[in-house]
């Protein structure tokens, strides 16, 4: 707020106050429609966003029931980032970050069964296990043999 110093008369001074309430009314206009305007930028991201997760939740849905109709028992995990374009699909029985990305635009719903069944057993595979139901016997066997992490091949 600035400051004047100086004489004025009585009608200058009804049309600066005049002039300082308009100022003041258009200052809190505008703020409300900046409130207004980010409630809405706000609003509309979190819609965006909600509709992003239940998507992502869609396809983890979809992609761990496959699994778990191919490999019953199994500690299916899977994380849908349909934004970045990728599906992550861990066994968490075995190794919580080594597992199989699949990319997103690679996904073909025709055959999208059939290849979630490869990619299921590619990784069981991966680390000793066979391509049947859960066998708590066999992973006990294998995290033994390697203190607690699964030996995977990587290859």
């Amino acid at each position: 707020m600035s400051t004047y110093t100086g004489t004025i008369s009585s009608n200058d001074f009804m049309l600066t106050s005049q002039r300082v309430k308009q100022k003041e009314e258009n200052k809190k206009t505008e703020v409300a429609a900046t409130k207004a305007d980010n409630f809405k930028i706000d609003t509309a991201t979190s819609m965006a966003e909600a509709e992003w997760k239940a998507k992502d939740a869609y396809w983890c849905e979809k992609i761990g029931n496959v699994l778990v109709k191919h490999y019953p028992g199994h500690g299916w995990e899977v994380h849908v980032d349909l934004r970045n374009g990728i599906a992550n699909i861990f066994n968490r029985h075995m190794h919580a970050q080594i597992g199989y990305r699949l990319k997103t635009s690679e996904i073909c719903l025709q055959f999208l069964d059939r290849d979630l069944m490869l990619i299921g057993g590619e990784i069981l595979e991966r680390f000793g296990l066979h391509r049947d139901k859960f066998d708590a016997d066999q992973i006990l066997e294998i995290q033994r043999l390697s203190q607690g992490r699964a030996k995977v091949d990587l290859s």
